[in-house]
């Protein structure tokens, strides 16, 4: 009821300044109200018990009424019907009613605005599968729009310009949206597409799944996809919860860059290069540089050169050998210089041609020893004579 007098009171009030109104008791009846604007304003009985008032004003083919109404008990319909528009405007406190709604109040203090019987404490609508939008303040602005496929959009305009959201909890700045579309969490000036900020130690992005494959993806969206995209494997492979850097490439499938192992095993996919600018020359890992290691283990090696002891083996006549040397600055079956500084060696291939040679050379060190041996034999033979 206290609400329906303060409605009554504003009422009187708006119609007062509207026109030159007066507002006077009548004198037949001391517990009426009488205001005058163009036609008649009469509320019977101030305790508005049951009683059904209204102005009215007929011009033409134009009705407008203002209808204060409580003959349903607490409750007061104030609605505003122009048949030119074919339109209802109305403000309803206490109660539903068949009108179309502006205003509804209901007494469990539940708000519709624009249904008639809200179900939640503000409920908003503009008809069934209708796009519906609330605005915040007045020059800087933010619109919350609901359309008819059920997207929420929230648009934060401030003079005229982009402005900024937030979504803050116990007072702490936990997510921003700026005008440039830059999202913070833990800051309110981001200044990525993805700002995190953290105030102390811990997670700051966290992408989990129950046995599930979970990709990153980074590159262009123009056209054909490609790019990179980290992929954390947790269904394949007996799910040994690999994370693996893949390339999308125009060229055809994508390329496993690298693997590592939950165990910190590494594995590459694809040629590696360490301080090469020019790409790897083809080579599984390229290094420009000095490699520093304990030990290098050479698997693989083929023609190793036991085949020098065979019986069957051709070695080259010392005095060929010197003809040889002398001819090409350089052992037979060894590379030249100019062939090194272009082609590079392959260890294990040299270390076995190298082996080849000194093989070769125990081989002449013991050909050369019977010579001396048998030399030394007759010497002493010559001596005893």
């Amino acid at each position: 009821m206290k609400k329906l007098l303060l409605l009554f009171s504003a009422t009187l009030f708006t119609i007062h300044a509207w026109g030159q109104n007066y507002i006077t008791t009548t004198s037949n009846n001391p517990g009426s109200i009488e205001i005058s604007h163009e036609g008649t304003f009469k509320i019977e009985n101030i305790a508005l018990t049951g009683v059904y008032s209204q102005y009215s004003k007929q011009s033409g083919f134009t009705h407008r009424r203002l209808t204060l109404n409580t003959s349903e008990g607490d409750k007061a319909y104030i609605y505003y019907y122009d048949p030119s528009g074919q339109s209802f405007h109305t403000m309803n406190i206490g109660g539903t009613h068949s009108l179309s709604s502006g205003l509804t109040v209901l007494s469990d203090g539940k708000v519709g605005i624009g249904i008639s019987n809200p179900s939640h404490k503000l409920n908003i609508s503009n008809g069934i599968n209708q796009e519906v939008t609330f605005r915040l303040g007045e020059n800087n602005v933010t619109d919350f729009t609901t359309s008819t496929d059920g997207t929420l959009t929230i648009n934060s305009d401030v003079n005229g310009s982009d402005g900024k959201m937030y979504l803050n909890a116990r007072s702490l700045n936990h997510i921003a949206l700026d005008g440039l579309g830059n999202v913070g969490i833990g800051t309110i000036t981001p200044t990525a597409k993805l700002t995190a900020y953290l105030n102390e130690s811990g997670k700051a992005i966290a992408l989990l799944g129950e046995n599930k494959d979970i990709e990153f993806h980074i590159g262009h969206a123009t056209g054909t996809s490609y790019g990179f995209y980290w992929r954390y494997v947790g269904t394949r492979f007996g799910n040994l919860n690999d994370l693996e850097l893949w390339s999308q490439n125009l060229e055809g499938d994508d390329k496993l860059i690298y693997q590592i192992h939950q165990d910190g095993n590494l594995k590459f996919g694809q040629k590696v290069g360490i301080g090469c600018e020019g790409g790897t020359n083809n080579y599984a890992l390229a290094v420009k540089g000095i490699i520093g290691c304990g030990e290098v283990i050479v698997e693989n090696v083929t023609g190793w050169a036991d085949f020098v002891f065979e019986d069957d083996y051709n070695l080259m006549p010392l005095q060929e050998l010197d003809s040889y040397i002398q001819e090409n600055k350089h052992l037979p079956e060894i590379p030249t210089t100019e062939e090194v500084k272009e082609n590079g060696i392959s260890v294990g291939e040299m270390n076995a041609k190298l082996l080849q040679k000194i093989e070769e050379l125990t081989l002449y060190i013991i050909e050369q020893d019977k010579k001396i041996e048998t030399q030394n034999k007759r010497i002493e033979q010559l001596e005893k004579k």
